[in-house]
């Protein structure tokens, strides 16, 4: 699925940037995306993007979960912000989508392999 890039600095104090990859035909097409962190729950780590600005749309936030998961900086940049020990494990991501007059969607993805992504409405 999507592929991590580089964790990108000069970013607000409770965001984290980073870029994937996806398998959509633009081969080598890189995408940035902005993520706030908003929390953490039982292994969970819940990430938000905003509806203007350098969000990600539907069909990205699966390759953007997994980019995020794949990436000991971007999680170590959440764990950072939260103010969360060594001990406490991230072992899914939920990225909830927020858009201008219409609801919210979430997309939550596992690091587990054997765990499929859903996304909720």
């Amino acid at each position: 699925m999507g592929i991590m890039g580089s964790v990108v600095k000069n970013c607000r104090a409770d965001q984290v940037r980073f870029s994937f990859r996806m398998n959509d035909g633009k081969k080598g097409r890189e995408y940035g995306c902005v993520l706030t962190v908003a929390g953490y729950e039982d292994g969970i780590i819940h990430l938000v993007s905003e509806s203007v600005g350098n969000g990600i749309e539907l069909c990205q936030a699966p390759y953007a979960a997994e980019a995020f998961l794949n990436s000991t900086t971007s999680i170590g940049t959440a764990k950072r912000i939260l103010k969360l020990k060594k001990k406490d494990t991230v072992k899914a991501v939920r990225i909830e989508l927020k858009r201008l007059n219409k609801p919210s969607k979430c997309v939550w993805v596992s690091k587990d392999p054997e765990m499929e992504f859903s996304i909720k409405a």
